[in-house]
């Protein structure tokens, strides 16, 4: 998988690893994550948990760049995590915006059901 190929773009260092990076391509439909071993666990944890309804993006294809990395392309569930969602609307304060705390807490309630 190469990361060129059908026009993936970079957007950020992986923040879970030190060697990795992800990509998305124009229609922004969906995210390549690249990594090591640990990619691939977390991939087995996401698709365990999706099965079993938990918000997070199913995985759609899995396997190794031309440089022998792991890659994990998975959809997209919109342009911002809500974790860069908190972080933006922090602010350089201590509060965090209603629209952050409530879709966090619509994800707590996905989750707790």
């Amino acid at each position: 998988m190469n990361e060129n190929e059908n026009g993936w773009r970079f957007v950020k260092k992986r923040t879970a690893a030190d060697d990795g990076a992800v990509y998305v391509p124009a229609d922004q439909t969906r995210y390549r994550r690249t990594g090591g071993a640990e990619l691939q666990a977390e991939a087995a944890f996401q698709r365990r948990i999706a099965d079993l309804n938990y918000p997070v993006p199913h995985v759609l294809e899995e396997g190794f760049t031309d440089e022998g990395q792991h890659c994990v392309v998975e959809e997209s569930l919109g342009d911002q995590t809500l974790h860069d969602q908190a972080v933006a609307a922090l602010n350089g304060s201590r509060h965090l915006a209603d629209d952050v705390v409530d879709a966090a807490a619509q994800v707590a309630a996905q989750l707790l059901r």
